[in-house]
């Protein structure tokens, strides 16, 4: 699906017990794309929601805007991370739907 353009975001709460962001990180290195070698050298950049203003996590992504495969965390959220931290929730779905960079 990535081949024919579709935009994926994986994003994690950080707190996450059930799927852990160091685990999902593990696979989503190893998942065969077009994308692989270049999101496994891309930088890690802060993610900082604008009504917050300071760092909420971390994004790794490649392609314009928001990305192709993105891959995101979200600090202070757990599993359902629109309810740990909303504004950050917010914030990433109204980049996202933009095609706007997420840090």
């Amino acid at each position: 699906m990535l081949a024919e353009g579709l935009r994926v975001l994986l994003y994690i709460g950080e707190e996450d017990l059930v799927c852990n962001y160091e685990g999902n990180f593990l696979w989503a290195k190893d998942l065969e794309s077009i994308f692989k070698k270049e999101f496994n050298n891309a930088p890690v950049k802060d993610f900082v929601p604008a009504l917050v203003g300071k760092k909420q996590g971390t994004v790794r992504t490649v392609g314009p805007g928001a990305g192709n495969f993105t891959f995101l965390t979200i600090e202070d959220a757990g599993h359902m991370v629109p309810g740990d931290n909303p504004v950050a929730a917010l914030d990433m779905l109204r980049r996202w739907l933009k095609n706007q960079p997420l840090y």
